[in-house]
């Protein structure tokens, strides 16, 4: 799978008439089912992490369940990851762990 910009994902989207859904993850199971269920129907997806949910996984571990999927499903189109709380001197986690 594809890690595109938000940009690119929603343009897409939009030239093809369809709205890319978006959920909060903040463990496995979560991120198996939403990957699951994109791959069936093709489409891209936006995951999307709480400062919660971030607090509860943690970011290695976040970061690790989002490159698993990214190698899991490399047919799908596009995949965002945002809504994150800040770490690292600031940095906002989608640039800390590569994510667009």
């Amino acid at each position: 799978m594809a890690l595109v910009s938000l940009r690119q994902l929603l343009d897409y989207a939009a030239e093809h008439s369809f709205a890319v859904p978006a959920f909060n993850v903040s463990n496995m199971e979560q991120v198996q089912a939403i990957m699951q269920a994109a791959d069936a129907c093709d489409s891209p997806v936006i995951m999307q992490g709480s400062a919660g949910a971030n607090r509860y996984a943690g970011e290695v571990f976040l970061r690790h369940l989002l490159l698993a999927a990214v190698e899991q499903y490399p047919s799908l189109k596009g995949f965002k990851w945002t809504h994150t709380s800040t770490w690292n001197n600031g940095n906002p986690l989608q640039v800390g762990v590569g994510f667009t």
